[in-house]
């Protein structure tokens, strides 16, 4: 049933306007049968997603209660895939509502309308794998979803799976009781294509963690084909193939999937829930062996939009919980993922992809610049000018006759004090004379008289404030 307009003109006139005096709500991002969703953002500017349930579900206690109630339902399965639900209150006009998480991403539904109606085998055999992995842990619980179906399952940029909404379809048949039809604020019964059998005939004592298992089949099913399970023109068609014919197979619409793959959607879609897989864990092990059966999914992340066009053009918001989810018929307004970009974003995108190269390329032309710098000063180095060369010893050469490596000589050069040698004029300037490795000790001979006034006198080089010595240096000392 279509939402009355009197209900979706009152949802739109909330925008800008301040909830409880914190919260402004920004956007309308989609309403549904019971509730609009808004994005909003808090005085601190944190960002959330804010569900308020209809002022006509709102007056009734009963309903209240229990939508604030489910509201942590999903904080209870204590797992990621489950969207997190931060406060509830009651606004200004008595109307409930939930703080939620804020996503940014795109529903199952919306991706396969992007890729053209129908998802890669692989893509769906692992987003499966990690949909039966957040059941499990709800499903110990004692948590029910009741409501799988495309629209209720998030994929996020960073491709982890989000499931959207524990507990809304109990929540649907209690407001169906204190709504009158004629309102249009919704149908209460859930979705019909994706409804288990026992669901669909009502039998809520029925319904346990089978249930849900139906569900992930027909979701499986429509993913994989583009079709659901159960052909019907209208919705009330579907409502009755579901709850008394059994689900055709896979196979009559997708014969070239490896068998496999084909019996582990029929099992989960058995009219009996008897012959459905007992657990969702033992659904998991089933769809993780199938896995190789089928090409890898090549990518598993929803379109990435950056923060900046985010904040400027306010149009790629999701919000963790669709309106698609809340009410049988379509909704007004949903917000999803961008899938294609504007040429304003476009053409800011190729600014920054422009701006990241010639940053890159600035870095990679100072690094060879520094490195330049510290290679010069090693490689203009030269030898002094006094010093010998090594000569490499001959590999036969024994080791006690190899001299010791040449040690690095500094690059200030070493002052010495030229020791004046026997037989040599001081003023000589030769190599030797000038080598700190050439002074010799002087020869031990005897020196004419006077020799020794002569060299001391010739010196010019080595004047020191030391007393001159009372004695010949060069005396024999024996």
């Amino acid at each position: 049933m279509a939402i009355s307009p009197e209900v979706v003109q009152r949802a739109k006139a909330r925008v800008d306007t301040v909830l409880n005096g914190k919260w402004r709500l920004e956007r309308m991002l989609g309403i549904g049968g019971m509730a609009a969703v808004y994005a909003a953002v808090h005085r601190n500017q944190n960002r959330v997603a804010i569900k308020m349930l209809h002022t006509e579900l709102s007056v009734d206690d009963a309903v209240k209660t229990r939508f604030l109630r489910e509201g942590y339902a999903a904080n209870t399965v204590g797992h990621i895939g489950a969207v997190a639900v931060y406060d509830d209150d009651i606004g200004e006009d008595g109307a409930a509502f939930l703080v939620m998480e804020l996503l940014q991403g795109e529903t199952l539904e919306d991706r396969a309308t992007r890729k053209g109606g129908r998802l890669e085998p692989g893509e769906v055999l692992q987003l499966t794998d990690q949909l039966l992995d957040v059941l499990a842990a709800a499903h110990e619980r004692g948590i029910l979803h009741r409501d799988i179906k495309p629209d209720n399952l998030f994929l996020t940029t960073t491709g982890q799976l989000k499931v959207l909404d524990f507990g809304i379809a109990r929540l649907r048949e209690l407001a169906g009781a204190a709504t009158n039809m004629n309102t249009g604020v919704g149908t209460f019964m859930g979705t019909p294509a994706f409804m288990s059998p026992e669901q669909a005939r009502g039998r809520w004592d029925d319904i346990d963690a089978r249930s849900d298992i139906w569900s992930i089949g027909a979701t499986m099913f429509a993913l994989l084909s583009g079709q659901n399970v159960h052909d019907a023109d209208t919705i009330t068609d579907q409502l009755v193939l579901a709850a008394t014919a059994p689900a055709r197979s896979l196979g009559t619409v997708l014969p070239e999937l490896p068998q496999p793959v084909i019996d582990l959607v029929d099992r989960a879609l058995a009219y009996d829930k008897v012959q459905r897989w007992v657990s969702a864990h033992t659904m998991q092990l089933a769809v993780r062996d199938a896995v190789p059966l089928v090409a890898p999914a090549r990518d598993l992340t929803a379109p990435r939009v950056s923060l900046s066009v985010l904040e400027r053009d306010r149009e790629s918001d999701t919000v963790a919980a669709p309106a698609g989810m809340l009410g049988n018929g379509r909704p007004v307004s949903l917000a999803s993922a961008v899938t294609s970009s504007s040429p304003r974003t476009t053409s800011s995108r190729r600014r920054s992809r422009f701006g990241l190269v010639m940053a890159g390329l600035t870095l990679v032309f100072l690094g060879f610049a520094a490195f330049a710098a510290l290679r010069a000063p090693e490689s203009g180095r030269e030898a002094p000018s006094g010093a010998e060369p090594q000569l490499p010893k001959p590999a036969s050469e024994p080791p006690a006759l190899q001299q010791e490596p040449a040690r690095r000589v500094p690059e200030e050069p070493v002052v010495t004090q030229a020791v004046p040698i026997l037989g040599h004029d001081a003023g000589d300037d030769t190599p030797r004379a000038r080598s700190k490795g050439s002074r010799r000790p002087a020869a031990r001979v005897q020196k004419p008289a006077g020799a020794g006034a002569r060299a001391a006198g010739s010196s010019t080089e080595t004047k020191t404030n030391a007393p001159a010595p009372t004695h010949d240096p060069f005396e024999k000392r024996y």
